[in-house]
Parts: structure tokens; sequence; C-alpha cells
């Protein structure tokens, strides 16, 4: 039988990691940490709360800010003519159009991670070169209610025709 941690545990871990980072790399990453805000406020563990919230958080000021990978990968597809739409974006969708390969394991979290790392250092030398021209920038994320978060996660689903060449032959 696997042995877990407590919601306090898991919460305190995490806010010593939250304490060392500057930016928090992650594909939809608002939507994560509304969900763990959520269950910060729920748990009484108003530290993370605080961490994660303005004027703690973004660059107004702020100690530290995010960057969402998903939001990065559809301004880049968009820059180069192909119009994102929510199923573009998903994390499995992104790693395949910019790689050209399936990716395996993908909702294990470590695997995860090192994808968003993955697609971060494939477009963020693009992003630089271009910056004038990329929507995405740092993302601020504000303490949000599940009314807002439900919001956030609703749209469309069309489906995503094609797949992006190798950076070298794009620009």
């Amino acid at each position: 039988m696997l042995k877990g941690i407590t919601l306090t545990q898991a919460l305190g871990q995490l806010a010593q990691q939250i304490e060392q980072a500057v930016i928090i790399v992650g594909h939809s990453i608002n939507h994560h940490l509304a969900i763990i805000i959520a269950e910060a406020r729920r748990a009484g563990h108003h530290g993370i709360i605080k961490m994660l919230t303005h004027p703690h958080f973004g660059f107004d000021g702020g100690e530290r800010a995010t960057i969402c990978t998903q939001q990065l990968a559809a301004d880049y597809f968009r820059f180069l003519g192909k119009a994102p739409t929510s199923s573009c974006t998903q994390l499995t969708t992104v790693y395949r159009r910019l790689f050209q390969e399936e990716l395996s394991g993908s909702r294990d979290a470590m695997i995860d991670v090192l994808t968003c790392q993955r697609i971060y250092d494939f477009i963020a030398p693009f992003k630089t070169e271009h910056e004038n021209k990329f929507l995405s920038d740092i993302v601020c994320l504000e303490d949000c209610t599940h009314m807002e978060l439900h919001q956030s996660i609703l749209g469309a689903d069309a489906r995503c025709e094609g797949r992006v060449e190798g950076r070298e032959n794009l620009t």
C-alpha cells in the first residue's frame, strides 16, 4: 500500500519550494495555481496564498511571477500563422507539434514538468528574438474564486490540423 502525505504537509513542502522561486513555469499555470490557492484557503495555509497573490506576486513589485507555456505556445503558433485553439495548446499536442514525437507518460507530474521545461527552452529564444510580436509575457495571478476558475477553463475545443516544423525552418 502506498503511503501519502496530508494536504497540510504537501502545502508546507510546496511553500518552501515557492519561497525559493522567482519564476514559476507551467502549462496552464494560472489554472493550477488557482487550485493550489483554493486548497490552501480551505486548509488555512495563508502563507501560500500570500506568496501567490498581489502584491507579493507579479513583476509590478512582487517577488515571483509565472510564465504559462500554454499561452507561450499559442502565441508562437499564432506568430507562425497557425491559429491556436484550446485543443491545439494541450500539453501533449504542443509537444507533438513542436518535436514531431508523441509524449509518453503524460499526466505523470514529473514528465509534465520536464515537458514544460523542454517547450519553454524551445520557444523562449524564439520569443526573445521576436519580442515585440509576441502577446504573452509574464502572467500575474490574482486571487481567484471558484467561479473565476471555472470561467477560465471553459472554452471551445476545436480540432487542430497540421503541425509546426522545426524552428530553423520557420524564421
